[in-house]
């Protein structure tokens, strides 16, 4: 089943997402999609005023302004309610909004890693992995290969 909030990434675990939701992949993650999310819609013309609307929603909305509207998409039971248009969105039909989202919880997937950039997610990959499948790949077995 798929969390609040609408989208989940999975390791390498092979974790079956649901019956006819859709799937995509992020390098060896696989992300589950739905198909439809609940969101809050507000007028909100200034977006000067984002960041204070999403600190204080952070634990419960994750918050996303576009076009002078504040999409709001719970993310867990509880904290303050809002007031606003209820509203189903077809997720295909949004795809600014899985972006947003993706971003804002793709760093948590990839905690080993220090981030470059958060928007677009950008990390280094570490000398280990790289040399690792790049010798395997070229089926080197030299013994001085641990030590590069």
């Amino acid at each position: 089943m798929l969390g609040r909030g609408g989208f989940r990434i999975a390791g390498k675990s092979g974790a079956s997402p649901p019956i006819g939701a859709p799937k995509m992949a992020v390098g060896n993650c696989e992300v589950e999609l739905p198909t439809e999310v609940d969101v809050i819609i507000r007028p909100l013309l200034d977006p000067e005023q984002v960041k204070t609307e999403r600190e204080r929603l952070a634990d419960h909305w994750f918050v996303h302004w576009l076009g002078g509207e504040l999409y709001c998409l719970r993310l867990k039971a509880g904290g303050p309610n809002i007031s606003g248009r209820p509203e189903r969105l077809k997720v295909a039909a949004h795809p600014w909004l899985l972006r947003a989202r993706l971003d804002d919880v793709i760093e948590s997937v990839f905690a080993q890693y220090a981030a470059i950039r958060l928007r677009p997610f950008s990390f280094l990959s570490k000398r280990e992995e790289i040399v690792s499948s790049a010798a395997a790949k070229a089926r080197v077995t030299h013994p001085c290969y641990p030590a590069f």
